[in-house]
């Protein structure tokens, strides 16, 4: 007798489609109004004016920064709600914590300040391109990154179906943001002595854009999950049937 096949995954609830696309729709509209308003600011001869603007993309503690920021804390805190409340989900309560590190390392410079001190003390050289500072920058979030990931392995594997389905999808935006934050950013590193002012900002501007994009889509992510998991009312006591 053949193998009964698994059943098929129930598709996405409409309202849950709607949501995720409006997320996605206001993400990627934030994400070319901060474009828009660096590259104005650059055009006005910003940078020569006020070289440390807000408005500057690609500048620490930046309004772009702040936006992805905060869409990180917000999602953390919407995953940090469902791992108290949804059983078998202790992976979501990593994903949280997973976010909140993103944000101190944006936020403090971890992987810069810790990255030159290893580059430092480790002796690096320049090699394919990657100054010391870079090599010491991508030893951190290597570090950063391996034990994220034991953290989230041991507690998906003790999580139920429902917390591990989200986790792909959360996972896919780890990708967009490892692109962003540590591809384009070793790119940046690399180009910057050979290419003119123009260049450099479309670098700059891609880099910060796509963790941008990243921060929007954990957002989505975690507010879809969280509206599809919401506990239904309790219906009241008028309107359970009494046996007689």
């Amino acid at each position: 007798m053949p193998p009964a096949h698994a059943p098929a995954r129930a598709p996405l609830p409409r309202r849950t489609r709607r949501a995720a696309l409006v997320g996605v729709a206001c993400t990627l509209l934030v994400t070319l109004a901060l474009v828009t308003g660096d590259l104005l600011y650059r055009l006005d001869d910003g940078v020569a004016t006020d070289p440390s603007s807000p408005w500057k993309i690609d500048e620490d503690r930046s309004v772009a920064e702040l936006v992805a920021s905060a869409a990180l804390l917000v999602a953390a805190a919407l995953l940090a709600r469902r791992a108290r409340t949804l059983p078998q989900s202790p992976v979501l309560a990593a994903w949280a914590a997973v976010l909140l590190l993103v944000v101190a390392d944006d936020l403090l410079r971890i992987h810069e300040t810790v990255g030159g001190a290893v580059a430092s003390r480790a002796g690096l050289t320049e090699a394919f391109g990657l100054d010391p500072q870079g090599w010491g920058e991508l030893a951190v979030w290597g570090v950063l990154g391996a034990v994220s990931l034991a953290v989230l392995v041991a507690t998906f594997l003790r999580s139920g179906p429902t917390a591990r389905r989200v986790s792909w999808w959360l996972l896919g935006c780890v990708g967009v943001l490892g692109l962003a934050a540590v591809g384009v950013d070793m790119l940046a590193i690399v180009v910057e002595p050979f290419v003119a002012g123009d260049v450099s900002w479309v670098v700059a501007m891609l880099e910060s854009a796509g963790e941008l994009v990243a921060a929007g889509l954990f957002l989505t992510v975690a507010w879809c999950f969280h509206r599809a998991t919401a506990t239904v009312p309790a219906p009241s006591p008028e309107a359970v049937a009494v046996p007689a």
